[in-house]
């Protein structure tokens, strides 16, 4: 790797891409493997252990000075056998997407079930980078000292970002920083607020040749992930959808390759509110940009919208991606 590409100039060409939101990316169908990584609430740990993650996040394999994560959009869809169903956005790759067509549908009717689904069906945004773990204090630290893939949500992207436009280059192996994430239950939900760039500054390893030995450890993200084979074509994927989600019976092509899985959604906090007079694309786009924890960020959020969203509707619905405790939370704000 080249130290030189590590320069305040490039730094600053950086942050102005991320100002601008590019999004071009996406990727294939969720795996779980030994490849991903994910921190969990921690609990009281016992006297001297941490009770924090740590992680050193690392540029990606094309060592091309682009922010460190690839984005996908992808539906996280209750079958109606119970179980979730995961399929990547095809939008993302330029291309229509049925799922989103019926959640336009459904938002448009004003009914307020139809809303709640909407919400649950709508495409969320979700990010993946390679870490080298710093500290787990989980199974001994038996992690510790690896190269993971790492998923993580709009929560904690909303953070990182905006360290780099604070002029943390965290992702830099010879002169970062690491990630410190904190995990608090939250009304029954994770919450990553506490979470921070440190303000120290840390080399990835003690030599060169060290941290080129790390770095050849990193998956290749954009590889893995990006490839427009990850996504199913019109046809198939709304023959998925319609048996699957909505129950009916698929009159084109074969229903197969469905990926199911009974783990639940991502766990992530959202502030997202019900407007009026706005379609579901734009509501998801809403909730993804304004990720946040507390009142006072969720008022900001509310004020935001005013241009796009009707001014007399305060309802606002403060959950995570999990189907029970988001149906619970739904009918306790009577949407």
């Amino acid at each position: 790797m080249n130290k030189d590409m590590f320069t305040k100039e490039n730094f600053a060409a950086l942050r102005d891409r991320l100002n601008k939101n590019s999004e071009a990316q996406s990727d294939k169908n969720r795996q779980n493997d030994d490849k991903k990584w994910s921190p969990t609430i921690l609990g009281e740990q016992p006297k001297g252990k941490p009770n924090y993650y740590e992680v050193f996040i690392l540029p990606l394999v094309s060592d091309s000075l682009e922010y460190p994560w690839v984005l996908r959009k992808a539906h996280f869809l209750k079958t109606t056998e119970g179980k979730t169903l995961y399929e990547p956005c095809p939008k993302m790759n330029g291309d229509a997407c049925p799922i989103c067509e019926d959640v336009n549908k459904l938002y448009a009717t004003k009914n307020k079930l139809d809303e709640s689904v909407a919400y649950k069906r709508y495409a969320k945004s979700r990010y993946f980078t390679c870490v080298k773990v710093i500290t787990d204090p989980r199974a001994d630290g038996i992690n510790e000292g690896k190269v993971f893939i790492w998923e993580f949500g709009v929560q904690l992207q909303k953070i990182l970002q905006e360290s780099i436009d604070e002029g943390a280059f965290f992702f830099n192996p010879f002169s970062g920083n690491i990630f410190r994430i904190k995990i608090d239950e939250q009304g029954g939900f994770s919450n990553y607020l506490r979470s921070h760039v440190s303000d120290a500054v840390s080399k990835l390893a003690d030599t060169d040749e060290e941290i080129e030995e790390i770095l050849n450890q990193r998956h290749d993200l954009e590889k893995e992930y990006l490839s427009p084979n990850n996504y199913k074509d019109y046809v198939t994927l709304k023959n998925v959808y319609d048996s699957k989600v909505r129950g009916i019976q698929a009159t084109e092509n074969k229903v197969d390759d469905v990926v199911e899985s009974d783990e639940k959604e991502p766990d992530e906090v959202i502030d997202s509110s019900v407007m009026d007079d706005v379609s579901a694309d734009e509501v998801g786009d809403f909730i993804d940009k304004n990720m946040g924890g507390t009142d006072q960020d969720l008022g900001e959020a509310m004020e935001a919208t005013a241009t796009i969203g009707s001014e007399d509707n305060d309802d606002v619905v403060d959950v995570e991606f999990d189907d029970e405790e988001f149906d619970k939370a739904l009918e306790e704000f009577d949407i």
